[in-house]
């Protein structure tokens, strides 16, 4: 009798530290290409053509999330700078009306993606990321700073 309750604490004991053990090794350990990939299916974009004729409407804003350096050195006219690291804590300063249209861009799409799934989850709801960023808008001649 002893010794079939011995063997149930034990059997206990293991499923309990299993239970710790295999969620930590089954974590899979992520990159920035990671990260971007997983917020593609959850966040909008909107093509370089697109993005110009919402700017030609003046109906949307532009969002910067480059660093101030890549900003100063070339932006969309009347785009609203703030740099991807400080984004959740200056951007409900910056634009306070979380349904307002809001274009974010980067140099190339990564951070903008990145910045479009998060202000997704702090409830902006018109956002979208630019499809080849600040460097696809040059390339196609549109108007810069």
């Amino acid at each position: 009798m002893k010794r079939n309750k011995r063997f149930v604490v034990m059997a206990i004991l293991v499923s309990v530290g299993l239970a710790f053990v295999i969620p930590v090794q089954a974590k899979k350990i992520m990159g920035s290409k990671d990260f971007v990939a997983e917020c593609k299916p959850i966040i909008k974009e909107i093509t370089i053509s697109d993005a110009r004729t919402c700017y030609d409407s003046k109906e949307w804003k532009f969002l910067d999330v480059r660093t101030a350096k890549e900003f100063k050195r070339g932006n969309i006219p009347d785009s609203v700078h703030l740099q991807r690291g400080l984004l959740e804590f200056k951007v409900e300063k910056k634009f306070p009306d979380k349904s307002a249209k809001i274009i974010v861009y980067c140099k190339s799409g990564s951070r903008s993606t990145l910045s479009v799934c998060t202000l997704t989850k702090m409830g902006y709801s018109n956002v979208v990321s630019l499809t080849g960023g600040w460097k696809g808008w040059v390339k196609e001649g549109y108007p810069v700073n």
